[in-house]
């Protein structure tokens, strides 16, 4: 299973739950950004990771999400990851697409 990164390609990964867009972004340098919008708000939350075999391993950045933000996410195939803590999944986002929607903006 390949996952993060090239030296130039970003990750992100995107998940809908209570009623809020979650996106992760995993960054080449091991360092991530997860940002939400919707009920839940408008937060941003960083820090950094490792990959351990098939999961992502977060070292910082998710001990104070209230349950947002937890240490594992599981690999489960080339286009998605599944948060162990609560068992939802975020899948990949085309980057043409986040191109597109931040010319919108």
């Amino acid at each position: 299973m390949t996952f993060i990164c090239n030296a130039q390609e970003t990750k992100t990964y995107q998940g809908v739950w209570a009623m809020t867009w979650w996106t992760f972004d995993f960054y080449p340098d091991s360092t991530y950004q997860r940002t939400s919008s919707g009920h839940y708000g408008k937060t941003t939350v960083t820090g950094n990771y490792t990959i351990k075999g098939d999961t992502i391993v977060l070292t910082s950045g998710f001990e104070n999400t209230h349950g947002t933000v937890n240490e594992k996410y599981l690999m489960k195939n080339d286009s998605c990851i599944t948060d162990l803590t609560l068992k939802k999944d975020y899948c990949l986002v085309d980057p043409m697409y986040i191109d597109r929607e931040k010319e919108k903006k």
